[in-house]
């Protein structure tokens, strides 16, 4: 009988190319950041069965990090769909045996890979949150990962990376020169799923990868240096909380300034907010400031005031599922009730509706763009000029902030 070689049954990556990316991450991390890593944990796990490892994200660098935490341990990684709509990065994924899912959507067959890479006694990579933090604070992921966990049924550990933040927050313009500490710890066995409540394995879960950078400062004595520390901070803390002006805030080296009050904010070395200007008002931390803008949009919306547009240019799969297109430009309207496009999708005029009932955050990257998962396609939207582009993350905090509300949960 013929042997049977689909490539359905391959699912640990490509011995070379897995070879090939932990050497690249070891080399490309030693010319930025120090990484100190601790596997003693992992390399006492049982090797005869798969696990199922999860672990913060905090920067676009993430993947090195844990890349290197495993050694040449190969792991099969949950990645965002997003990534194949490039060739390269889709070429490498399918060697590296990447199992796709879409964000923030339940996806049947990514839990079927998941199992099957299990099965094979491959560990799992997840990054529970599907996307990277802004703020440094942990984000909201959804409950579902605990029925994952519990039809799983193997052992769950995290890799906790600390300085990760403070070395690449996600708003940053410049490169900091901060180490980063990577430890494994065994979160779950999987003999406590059986007995463990929802909500116990939950807060297991979530308090495994609360990693925050500035509560550790003590425990680190991070000393932060750029040759702009706080520059892109604005495109996150657009509202001025002294003088209440949105789009006013602009940055210098290690100075956020409002250009309509004057209301002046330094980012220390240890990465800490405090006042310049004579009669200052600030937050905390970013992560409070940027809390507070999320307060006001929830004022909005109880006083029935809450309405957000503006004018973005439309990528998506018009013809193909992972070639990407401009179809055009149009308005996008986001109101409690409602999310939708009006503008040129081809070469027609339409109106998309989308389930705003469905969605709980936007992926998306600062000044750039952001997307909205859709069972129709892929959605990405481009701000046309710098004023839309300011709108980036207004978009982002009222998905959250709507779709907290509508769940009756905290938000924070």
């Amino acid at each position: 009988m013929k042997k049977n070689t689909n490539k359905i049954g391959k699912v640990k990556p490509n011995p070379l190319a897995w070879f090939i990316y932990v050497t690249g991450s070891k080399i490309y991390m030693s010319k930025r950041n120090k990484v100190i890593i601790d596997r003693i944990v992992f390399k006492n796990r049982n090797k005869k069965e798969g696990c199922i490892v999860l672990y913060n994200h905090s920067s676009n660098k993430d993947h090195f990090v844990t890349t290197l935490s495993f050694g040449f341990t190969r792991v099969a990684y949950v990645t965002t769909s997003h990534f194949y709509y490039s060739k390269k990065l889709s070429f490498v994924l399918k060697l590296a045996r990447a199992i796709p899912k879409e964000q923030f959507k339940s996806d049947v067959s990514t839990i079927k890979k998941i199992k099957r890479a299990l099965n094979k006694k491959v560990p799992v990579a997840i990054a529970p949150t599907g996307q990277i933090t802004v703020h440094g604070d942990a984000l909201y992921f959804d409950p579902s990962i605990v029925k994952l966990l519990k039809m799983c049924k193997v052992d769950v550990y995290a890799i906790r990376m600390h300085g990760n933040y403070y070395a690449y927050p996600k708003w940053r313009k410049y490169y900091r020169d901060v180490p980063i500490h990577s430890e494994f710890v065994k979160v779950i066995d999987k003999k406590e799923l059986e007995t463990l409540s929802d909500d116990e394995i939950y807060k297991r879960t979530y308090d495994a990868i609360n990693v925050n950078d500035r509560q550790e400062q003590s425990k680190y004595n991070y000393q932060l240096h750029s040759q702009g520390l706080i520059e892109g901070i604005e495109d996150i803390l657009y509202q001025c909380p002294k003088c209440m002006q949105k789009y006013q805030m602009a940055t210098s080296k290690d100075l956020l300034i409002c250009n309509s009050c004057g209301n002046t904010v330094k980012m220390n070395e240890k990465g800490f907010l405090e006042g310049v200007s004579q009669n200052y008002v600030l937050m905390q931390n970013e992560a409070e400031w940027y809390k507070w803008e999320q307060r006001k949009m929830i004022q909005e919306i109880n006083n029935n005031t809450f309405k957000l547009e503006g004018k973005f240019k439309l990528i998506t799969n018009l013809h193909e599922q992972y070639v990407l297109e401009d179809a055009g430009t149009g308005k996008l309207v986001l109101t409690p009730d409602r999310f939708y496009y009006e503008g040129y999708i081809g070469d027609e005029i339409k109106t998309k509706e989308f389930k705003l009932d469905r969605l709980v955050q936007l992926p998306f990257e600062v000044r750039k763009h952001f997307d909205i998962p859709d069972d129709e396609g892929y959605f990405e939207f481009i701000p046309t000029d710098d004023e839309n582009k300011a709108k980036i993350i207004q978009f982002v905090q009222a998905v959250e902030v709507i779709s907290a509300m509508r769940q009756n949960r905290s938000l924070w």
